[in-house]
């Protein structure tokens, strides 16, 4: 039995989590992302995970109600210690005090990049931070059934279409008041595998242990994007250019699922109760806001949002804006398919990581050189006042031509 077409699999595992014979497995394939597979002596064919796959079922309506703010957490040791604008440590919390637990995507061993629970704060912290790999859902949509039954105020935090399998994993599912979805907006999954490779490839330059990595380091702010790892023997780096492969090929879309190039939720209605991501363009939009220390754009999508929003907005500061500067840079569309895709695993497969690196994110003695002058010339123009002048200057263009 075929649940969908592979290439329209996200990967949510709602079938999983669904299968009452439990005949059906998230494997990896030859690209690390995690599909179903189906043990046929197990599957009693009750069509069940057919039901639950948002490949044939997902449904989207206009919500033309959405209310959007830009919001940084009051407490500057939170939004620190946040990715963006802390908003989600806000709803962590707000659950944490009704005694609620917490649905989120950690680092587990060899910083495996997986959803976990968490009934603490403690526990949440893990879940703060970006994670720029697909995580493996597990059985996280089981124990949240279970959760609602037992009368827990539950927050779930994911991508887009984790949050649309949850969704139809509880279709018939009546008693879901106390659960709050939170969608992060997700510029494409990247391959777990493509992350093992970057970790291995630099404990193997570096020869040393990973203890720690932040995929959005704010070592430098929050405006700019600084892989940052933490080693054993009590160093870190940011500056490299191996700590930035990972990021540098998830932004060329050679390394994410083949569903995110169609995917359904980009500038799409939302699935989820509230959506939360970078506020990227705030500086076009609210003037003054974004001090580079992280701001959290937020979108209140449901009447059930709005309720939780206004427990939990003393703990923020923050301005409304709307869904037009909400998506100025925020991933209206699909990723665009990278035509060197197929090369690029046809030569991963071939050559290994190292060569890839080289090939197709500039790894190679040319492209660090290259690299190294760009960062010297953006350093100079930093301290005689150019690059100011210039980002300014191209600022205002943008805002002319976009505002007109």
């Amino acid at each position: 039995m075929l649940i969908c077409e592979k290439k329209k699999c996200v990967g949510c595992g709602a079938c999983y989590n669904i299968c009452p014979s439990k005949a059906i497995k998230m494997t990896a394939d030859e690209e690390g992302f995690l599909y179903p597979s189906i043990n046929q002596s197990k599957c009693t064919k009750c069509g069940l995970c057919k039901n639950v796959c948002q490949a044939n079922n997902l449904e989207l309506t206009e919500n033309t109600k959405r209310i959007v703010f830009a919001v940084k957490h009051s407490d500057e040791e939170t939004r620190h210690k946040s990715t963006s604008g802390g908003m989600f440590s806000a709803l962590a919390d707000f659950i944490i005090k009704q005694g609620g637990v917490i649905y989120g995507v950690e680092f587990g061993k060899d910083f495996y990049v997986k959803h976990a629970r968490a009934t603490d704060s403690e526990g949440y912290s893990k879940f703060r931070g970006s994670k720029y790999v697909q995580s493996d859902i597990g059985h996280s949509y089981e124990k949240v059934k279970e959760d609602l039954s037992d009368g827990k105020h539950v927050l779930f935090t994911g991508t887009p279409c984790q949050i649309a399998g949850l969704n139809l994993y509880l279709k018939t599912y009546k008693n879901k008041e106390k659960l709050i979805t939170c969608e992060v907006l997700c510029h494409g999954a990247p391959s777990p595998l493509m992350w093992k490779e970057h970790l291995t490839l630099i404990e193997k330059e570096r020869k040393v242990k990973i203890i720690d990595y932040k995929n959005r380091s704010k070592v430098k702010g929050w405006n700019t994007h600084n892989e940052h790892a933490f080693y054993n023997n009590g160093k870190n780096e940011y500056k490299s250019k191996l700590l930035q492969n990972h990021k540098d090929l998830f932004y060329s879309h050679l390394i994410i699922r083949p569903s995110c190039f169609e995917c359904k939720f980009a500038g799409a209605p939302s699935v989820a109760d509230f959506t939360i991501a970078d506020f990227w363009g705030i500086d076009l939009s609210i003037n003054g806001f974004n001090d580079n220390k992280g701001t959290s754009l937020v979108i209140l999508n449901t009447e059930k949002a709005q309720r939780v929003f206004e427990d939990i907005k003393g703990t923020l500061i923050l301005r409304q804006s709307n869904i037009e500067d909400a998506f100025k840079d925020n991933h209206k569309t699909p990723a665009k398919w990278n035509i060197n895709r197929p090369n690029f695993w046809k030569d991963y497969k071939a050559h290994g990581y190292l060569f890839v690196v080289k090939k197709y994110a500039g790894y190679s003695i040319r492209g660090r050189l290259k690299r190294s002058l760009k960062i010297l010339a953006k350093n100079i123009a930093e301290k005689t006042g150019v690059y100011n002048f210039i980002h300014k200057f191209t600022a205002k263009k943008y805002e002319k031509e976009t505002f007109k």
